[in-house]
């Protein structure tokens, strides 16, 4: 069998069995952690190790909450493609547990990328661009957009309710100028992407 099929078949708790130590993703990985654990959960016992950019982390904990934060983290996004939770068993003496999470994260170019990408949608969303386009929310309805950003450039595809209507093609228009002016990353190797939804009127 193939090292590449091999891979392919193994989780990720397996694949991280068998790499080798990566101290460039503990690097960059390393103080998004601490900023969640200690700073937003409050917790002070955890560890991180990566191997082959996949990343472990293990905490000492209640609940899982920790790893909510942690896959939904705005800062986070495009970071890493997928994740598996491992349970753990109760410390001695006490409610609190070691649970483990292993991290696939992304290419450290791909992954620069697809946050420009998140940047770029978040300000678009903040901006008064779905207001303008819909007069003052008075037109109902969603729009998704997918934005990539790969060899052929930045790109866009667009879904919802909205998309075929003057108050859609207005927001596609008011998004490709922004991203036309947008400050952005050389293309990575492989594509980046990352998306967003949108809706009039916006959700409470």
């Amino acid at each position: 069998m193939l090292r590449s099929e091999l891979g392919e078949r193994l989780t990720l708790m397996e694949r991280f069995d068998r790499g080798k130590r990566d101290e460039g993703s503990e690097r960059r990985f390393r103080s998004h952690i601490e900023r969640i654990l200690k700073g937003e959960g409050g917790i002070s016992d955890w560890e991180l190790e990566c191997r082959d950019q996949i990343c472990k982390v293990r905490v000492l904990a209640e609940d899982q909450e920790w790893l909510r934060q942690i896959s939904q983290d705005q800062e986070l996004r495009g970071s890493f493609r997928s994740y598996q939770a491992i349970g753990g068993s109760p410390d001695a003496g006490e409610k609190r547990k070691w649970d483990d999470a292993v991290f696939q994260l992304n290419p450290e170019d791909e992954a620069t990328a697809a946050s420009a990408l998140n940047r770029l949608l978040e300000s678009f969303k903040a901006s008064s661009a779905l207001s303008d386009c819909t007069n003052g929310y008075q037109t109902s309805g969603t729009f998704e957009v997918l934005a990539s950003l790969g060899e052929s450039g930045l790109s866009y595809r667009f879904v919802g309710t909205l998309v075929d209507t003057p108050a859609g093609r207005c927001i596609a228009d008011r998004l490709q100028a922004a991203g036309a002016v947008a400050r952005l990353p050389p293309p990575p190797a492989r594509e980046a992407r990352a998306g967003a939804r949108f809706r009039s009127p916006p959700e409470p």
